[in-house]
């Protein structure tokens, strides 16, 4: 008789508790469904607006400004609270710098909600003066939604994410500040690697490069961030072999190490936008994978001592099947038809401008994304992309910022 109370007893225990746990799985997926409905809702009701950058006809101090430029962009948002998630819909919103190039003409753009197109316009102004802000219709407006094989002229594709290469994203790219002095003269320019590239590609070929960006971090990231430092200090400490400076000092670390310390700790403390990077590349004729080298060639130049970028695979529409025997069929069997989803599935996210879909997004720091995207220094480079917008209110030729101008690249 005990034996059957006992059994009866937990067979009621296991019931609740199952019954706690099924009613908890569909009271969160009430929920998810709810706050989906609700934030798509929101979304669509916001105005995006795209808008064409127009460098300054004379910069010299592109990567330090561009530093400051993202610190405002970050008053972009606000706290947002649990009452607005829920009865509005409200997030934290995204928005995307992009470079492109046409047959080599190459366009600075940026994609964001008409509401913080003042904030933008002001922000530019006051660093880089001279530049300009032009609403533009969408680059990308008139391409099909979908990728069946042709996008206007286009009838090539592939793609991927461009992600840091690290297990951590605690550790940061090279920072602005190995590139420029403090007097702001560059001592050499990355994106002009990145500029040479993309002029210089087939006329029959198009590029994209999306940086989709948030200013956010949230509290837990930063904690496994301390966690993981804490972790690599006492890593050093125990492997470390004292050594003594020029000046008779001591110290256990190399100077290497010090610095893999100094600059975690500066980005843990410092400003950090969640980042995804895209690339995109389509051509008339046939090989658009091989404009993916010459962008990776400029991404190879920010990779630090435990950091560098790559392209993402599970995100990559091209992949080879090496195995000797089995990778012809591979390749024949499963990767074309794998290839073929990856493109649609890269070309959505691209056009959408999609954060959340492809790879996991990163976060990286101000100075890092300031030397990856900034205006290139017209010391260092061609004036041809400069001088597409005279600088100077009431100059020959100028422009207002509401006005097309006459050579507006497409």
């Amino acid at each position: 008789m005990f034996l059957l109370y006992a059994l009866l007893y937990f067979a009621i225990i296991f019931l609740l508790g199952w019954g706690v746990l099924v009613g908890t799985s569909i009271y969160n997926m009430y929920i998810d469904r709810m706050l989906d409905t609700k934030i798509g809702g929101w979304l669509q009701s916001q105005d995006y607006i795209m808008v064409q950058l127009f460098p300054p006809a004379e910069n010299i101090r592109s990567m330090a400004e561009m530093e400051n430029l993202y610190i405002n962009l970050a008053a972009i948002y606000k706290n947002i609270s649990e009452k607005d998630l829920f009865q509005e819909g409200k997030v934290l919103e995204t928005f995307t710098f992009e470079v492109h190039s046409r047959g080599g003409q190459v366009s600075f753009y940026v994609r964001l909600n008409r509401n913080y197109m003042p904030l933008l316009r002001s922000s530019l102004t006051a660093h880089y003066p001279g530049a300009e802000v032009i609403e533009t219709p969408d680059p990308l407006l008139t391409w099909p939604d979908e990728w069946k094989g042709k996008a206007g002229p286009y009838v090539k594709m592939s793609g991927t994410d461009i992600v840091m290469g690290a297990k951590t994203d605690m550790h940061p790219l090279k920072s602005w500040k190995l590139f420029q002095r403090e007097d702001n003269n560059p001592l050499s320019d990355p994106i002009s690697t990145l500029i040479t590239a993309l002029e210089n590609i087939e006329p029959d070929d198009y590029t994209v490069l999306q940086y989709i960006l948030k200013p956010k971090i949230d509290g837990d990231k930063i904690s496994k961030w301390k966690d993981e430092l804490k972790a690599l200090r006492k890593e050093f400490k125990e492997n470390a072999n004292v050594e003594v400076d020029d000046n008779g000092g001591i110290q256990l670390l190399t100077k290497q190490e010090s610095n893999i310390l100094n600059a975690a700790e500066m980005k843990i403390v410092g400003e950090n936008y969640h980042v995804k990077i895209r690339g995109c590349f389509f051509t008339a004729t046939g090989g658009p994978n091989r404009m993916l080298g010459q962008v990776m060639s400029y991404f190879k130049q920010f990779a630090s001592e435990m950091q560098f970028i790559k392209p993402d695979g599970s995100t990559k529409t091209t992949q080879t099947a090496e195995n000797r025997y089995y990778g012809p069929f591979l390749d024949k069997v499963y990767w074309k038809r794998e290839g073929q989803i990856r493109e649609q599935r890269i070309y959505k996210n691209m056009k959408k401008r999609l954060f959340a879909a492809g790879s996991e997004p990163k976060y990286m720091n101000v100075e890092s994304l300031a030397a990856l995207f900034h205006f290139p220094s017209t010391t260092l480079i061609d004036q041809s992309l400069a001088s597409r917008v005279t600088s100077g209110e009431g100059a020959a030729g100028a422009l207002t910022s509401g006005s097309a101008p006459r050579d507006l690249p497409i």
